[in-house]
């Protein structure tokens, strides 16, 4: 510390340890924002700031304005601080972080484990465009739903107005496609819910089908595909889209179900979307009398410890859930993706959670995209997005853009 005052001058080195403690005094007064907004277990101040928070914003929003005043190179210290931070945290402590929830974690008030019966699936929306595939996603959303949301979405040009082609399609002037709407009708619904056909106009069937789960208040979308080259991802996709956008929990089923469902195998690794992908097992088996087998895979090099804990985690979850025939399964692999797809050849339906990372690059995750293209039976991947994350930003962006061309057409086109 004292060669320091040898090479570098001591005025800037006391800007720069002036930048340091700004920034911690910054982030300090942000804690105590985020915690008193937050419920968070086993925090119990013995003092609270009675102008809380007009002391904290006082302090953060006076510290960014004197931090300028500093200098260019104090400034440019604090944001390389920040960064090398941030990059120290995702590639060393996040596996190793304690607690396991991070910041946007305790921005979303969702610290506490993610419990194995979430908020109920009860209204389902299922988009159609493939005859071949519509009696798929149906009897799955009859099984995992009590109200069935079947949308037909009509493509429509650029130079057309939306209301032009609406008002022709109920003075009946233009010709409809009703194999969807017939094929829905005629569908033997075994549980008796709810059902409802919607024909939507839009310029772009992503838009629509993301606008109507909204407007339904959709539990959760169910899709499909059998294209082969369906996961070679290619811009202006419909399913690219929906996945990129959707705040709504989505179902993507590849394959075709069996006539009947008699085993069920679920992926699991105790985070959202594979809880989410157990809940809706659960329905499934609880419809279909088939039973459930929960596989988790580890290292075989992992600490035997750990491997203690994990047994008796699956060994808990599986006691409680008494009402289906479960088991589990603890499986030691170098190779998560070879475990799943050996073991999956011999279930009806596996279903594997997707990444559950927020800002990850690809639409699904590595594991559940190779899952997907290299399973020899139907599988089922359960994507949910969290509030802080790429798809809800995408979700924003795309809705307030959408309202701002609805503006611009509003004004050229008054009558």
């Amino acid at each position: 510390m004292v060669s320091l005052l040898f090479f570098f001058n001591i005025e800037q080195l006391a800007r720069l340890g002036g930048a340091f403690n700004i920034l911690i005094f910054i982030l300090l007064n942000m804690a105590v924002i985020i915690l008193r907004k937050r419920t968070l277990p086993g925090y119990e101040p013995t003092f609270r700031d009675p102008f809380y928070p007009f002391t904290q914003i006082f302090g953060v929003v006076g510290s960014i304005l004197l931090l300028p005043l500093l200098g260019g190179l104090p400034l440019l210290f604090t944001v390389l601080m920040i960064f090398a931070g941030a990059g120290w945290y995702m590639y060393y402590g996040k596996d190793k972080a304690m607690p396991a929830y991070n910041l946007f974690d305790l921005l979303e008030n969702n610290v506490e484990r993610v419990s194995v019966e979430p908020v109920s699936v009860g209204r389902v929306l299922v988009p159609v465009s493939n005859p071949g595939h519509e009696r798929d996603l149906l009897k799955l959303a009859d099984f995992l739903g009590s109200e069935i949301i079947c949308l037909h979405i009509i493509e429509v040009p650029r130079q057309t107005t939306l209301m032009v082609v609406q008002e022709a399609y109920h003075e009946k002037q233009i010709e409809m496609d009703c194999r969807f709407q017939e094929d829905f009708e005629q569908y033997p619904a075994k549980f008796g819910n709810k059902r409802e056909f919607i024909i939507a106009f839009d310029h772009k069937i992503s838009n629509s089908i993301i606008e109507q789960a909204e407007i339904e208040h959709a539990d959760i979308i169910i899709m499909g595909w059998h294209e082969s080259k369906r996961f070679k991802y290619s811009l202006g996709d419909v399913t690219n889209d929906v996945l990129l956008s959707s705040k709504s929990q989505i179902a993507l089923l590849k394959g075709h179900l069996p006539d009947s469902l008699k085993k069920i195998l679920v992926a699991y690794n105790g985070k959202q979307n594979s809880v989410h992908g157990l809940y809706l097992a659960k329905k499934l088996a609880a419809n279909t009398g088939a039973s459930i087998r929960i596989i988790s895979i580890i290292s075989p090099d992992e600490d035997p410890d750990k491997k203690a804990i994990i047994t008796e985690e699956l060994d808990g979850l599986v006691k409680k859930i008494t009402s289906i025939p479960v088991s589990f399964k603890l499986l030691e692999r170098y190779s998560i993706e070879d475990a799943i797809l050996e073991v999956s050849n011999g279930y009806d339906l596996t279903i594997i959670g997707d990444s559950s990372e927020r800002f990850k690059i690809s639409l699904l995750g590595t594991l559940s995209q190779r899952i997907a293209r290299h399973s020899r039976k139907p599988v089922m991947i359960v994507k949910k997005s969290k509030p802080i994350s790429k798809e809800s930003l995408n979700y924003l962006l795309k809705k307030s853009g959408r309202k701002i061309y609805a503006r611009i057409r509003k004004e050229k086109d008054p009558d």
